[in-house]
C-alpha cells in the first residue's frame, strides 16, 4: 500500500503498514464471550436455533423442532397481539362506517371471500341469483324473474320470454340495513391451516388404512395444486358410487344431483304443458274447420235436397242391374264349374279302364307263359322217363 514516508517532528521516518500478528490464545476467550452472548441473546428473546433455520443434531424428531418454532412464535406475540386487539378493530370499523356509503348503488357485483380462501361474486342492495351457467349473480325481481340493464342511468327491466326460476331463492345483501360488529383473530392462513390437515388426515390414512377411499375427497379439497377442486369432485362421485351410507343429509333433504333432476324434470313439465297448450289451440281450430264443413254441408244438402229422391231411385235401378248381373255370372260360373268336373270325372275313368285293360293283358301273357312252362316241364318228365325205360 503506497504510504508517507516523511519524518515526523522527532526526525524520524514512518514505517510502512504491517500486518498484526494475533495469536490463538488471545482470540479464545473472545470467541468463548461471544458464543455465550449469542445463547443469552437467543434465550432472552425466546429464539432456539431451529427458529433461525439452523438444525439441531440434539433433536432427532421433526415434531419437536416444529414444538420449539411454535413456543418461539408465542413468546414473541406483543406486536401480533396489538396489530389484532387495536389496530386491525379500528380500521374495520372505519371501512364498516364508510361501506354503506360507498357500496350504495343497486346491483353492484362485489367479490367476497370465505375463511377457506374461496371467491366468489355476490349482488349488493338487490335481490339475486346466481346463473348456473356463468355463476354470476343475477337481479331478479320479487318473483324470481331474471332482469337486465336497458339504460344507461341504472334502470332494469324483465327480460324477454324469461320465466320464474322456482328452484332458486333469492339473496339480498342490503349493507344500509343493520349494524355490525368486528372480530378479529390472528393466526396461521389458510393454505397453511389446510397443508397442516391434510398431512394429519394423511398420518391417519396411514395409521388406519380403511378410511382412505372415504377420506379422499376432504384431503384432495385441502390441497392447493392445480385441479385439485376437479381430482375431488371425482373422489367424491366414487365415494357416494361406492358408500352411499356416508351421505350426510338429514331426513328429506335432497342432494344436488337430486335437485338437478327435479328442476329439469320441472322445465320438462312447463314444456310439455305448453305443448299440450299449443294442441288444444290447434284442436279447437280444427274442431272451428269442422262446424263450418258441416255448415256448408247442411247448406248444400238443402239446396240438393229435390235431386235426392231422383239419385235413390237411379241407384236402386243400378243396384238392381248389378244384382241381375251378377247372379248371371254366378250361374255360368256354376255351370262352367260342374262341366270341368264331368270332364275330369269322365278322363278319370277313362284312365282307370285303360290301367285295368293293361293290367289284364299282362296278367293273361303271365298266364300264357306259367302255362308253356308248365307244357315244357311236363314234356321233360316225359323223355326223363322214356330215356330211364
Amino acid at each position: 500500500l503506497p504510504y508517507n514516508d516523511k519524518p515526523d517532528n522527532s526526525g524520524q521516518k514512518q514505517e510502512g503498514p504491517k500486518r498484526t500478528d494475533v495469536s490463538s490464545s488471545a482470540m479464545g476467550p473472545a470467541m468463548v464471550l461471544l458464543q455465550e452472548s449469542r445463547g443469552m441473546i437467543q434465550a432472552a428473546t425466546a429464539t432456539p436455533d431451529v427458529s433461525l433455520g439452523v438444525r439441531d443434531s440434539s433433536y432427532r424428531s421433526g415434531k419437536a423442532e416444529e414444538k420449539l418454532q411454535r413456543q418461539s412464535e408465542a413468546s414473541k406475540t406483543n406486536f401480533l397481539e396489538n396489530y389484532a386487539q387495536i389496530t386491525l378493530p379500528y380500521e374495520a370499523k372505519v371501512v364498516l362506517g364508510m361501506m354503506a356509503r360507498v357500496y350504495d348503488r343497486p346491483g353492484r357485483v362485489a367479490k367476497v371471500i370465505d375463511m377457506h380462501g374461496n371467491v366468489r361474486s355476490v349482488m349488493l342492495n338487490a335481490k339475486f341469483v346466481k346463473d348456473q351457467t356463468s355463476e354470476r349473480p343475477v337481479r331478479v325481481n320479487d318473483k324470481a324473474i331474471p332482469m337486465e340493464r336497458v339504460a344507461e342511468d341504472g334502470s332494469w327491466q324483465m327480460k324477454p320470454g324469461a320465466q320464474p326460476m322456482q328452484e332458486a331463492k333469492p339473496k339480498l345483501y342490503d349493507l344500509s340495513k343493520g349494524s355490525y360488529g368486528v372480530s378479529v383473530q390472528v393466526g396461521k392462513s389458510a393454505p397453511t391451516r389446510s397443508q397442516e390437515a391434510a398431512e394429519q388426515i394423511q398420518a391417519f390414512i396411514e395409521a388406519v388404512p380403511q378410511f382412505a377411499l372415504a377420506l379422499a375427497p376432504t384431503v384432495l379439497k385441502l390441497q392447493d395444486w392445480p385441479g385439485h377442486d376437479n381430482a375431488a369432485e371425482i373422489a367424491q362421485k366414487i365415494v357416494d358410487h361406492d358408500m352411499p351410507y356416508l351421505a350426510n343429509k338429514e331426513p328429506g333433504e335432497e342432494t344436488p344431483d337430486q335437485l338437478r333432476a327435479q328442476i329439469e324434470q320441472m322445465q320438462a313439465q312447463i314444456q310439455q304443458q305448453g305443448q299440450q297448450l299449443q294442441q288444444a289451440a290447434d284442436m279447437l281450430k280444427q274442431e272451428q274447420q269442422k262446424q263450418d264443413a258441416v255448415l256448408q254441408k247442411a247448406n248444400m244438402d238443402n239446396a240438393a235436397k229435390l235431386d235426392v229422391e231422383e239419385m235413390k231411385a237411379q241407384t236402386a235401378q243400378m243396384v238392381e242391374a248389378m244384382k241381375a248381373e251378377t247372379a248371371k255370372a254366378i250361374e255360368a260360373m256354376k255351370q262352367e264349374g260342374e262341366n270341368q268336373r264331368l270332364a275330369a270325372q269322365q278322363a278319370h275313368e277313362a284312365a282307370l279302364a285303360e290301367i285295368k285293360a293293361a293290367m289284364a293283358g299282362e296278367e293273361a301273357e303271365r298266364a300264357d307263359e306259367r302255362a308253356e312252362g308248365a307244357a315244357e316241364r311236363a314234356a321233360d318228365r316225359e323223355a326223363m322217363r322214356g330215356e330211364t325205360e
